[in-house]
């Protein structure tokens, strides 16, 4: 029995309220590739707009509201990044945050991996709301 069956049994009922892969690795084992871009698929409290992850060294940068992928990477190469987007950093935890100046942090916490990318759990504590994401790799188009 996991310490995180442990804890399921000990809450109300004992009823999984979200459906949390057993799969998540363990925790130092994040190494998110930084020869591209993350595609997070539709912002659930914006529809309509697509969230994006870029990480380089031990930061990550969150852009939203862009339509495509390819004004995503250009609004998040460089450190002159574009007004909008939210920055953190990460460890190989698969914890992280992102967040602009004088605002509500978004957090992140890995559920999943496999060769294509993540599963996360997205809260942002300036809605309230938590969702669970997709996060696909885009590989950064050749010189």
């Amino acid at each position: 029995m996991s310490l995180r069956d442990t804890f399921r049994s000990l809450r109300k009922g004992g009823v999984d309220d979200v459906d949390v892969p057993d799969d998540a690795p363990e925790p130092g084992d994040f190494h998110p590739r930084s020869d591209g871009i993350y595609d997070g698929g539709d912002d659930p409290d914006h529809p309509g707009s697509g969230i994006y992850l870029r990480f380089s060294g031990t930061r990550v940068r969150e852009v939203v509201g862009l339509a495509d992928a390819e004004a995503a990477r250009a609004a998040l190469v460089g450190e002159s990044a574009a007004t909008g987007t939210l920055v953190g950093d990460y460890t190989q935890s698969g914890r992280f945050s992102v967040q602009a100046a004088f605002e509500r942090p978004i957090t992140y916490a890995l559920l999943a991996a496999d060769d294509d990318g993540y599963t996360v759990r997205r809260t942002n504590s300036g809605t309230a709301t938590t969702h669970q994401l997709r996060l696909l790799f885009v590989p950064d188009p050749p010189p």
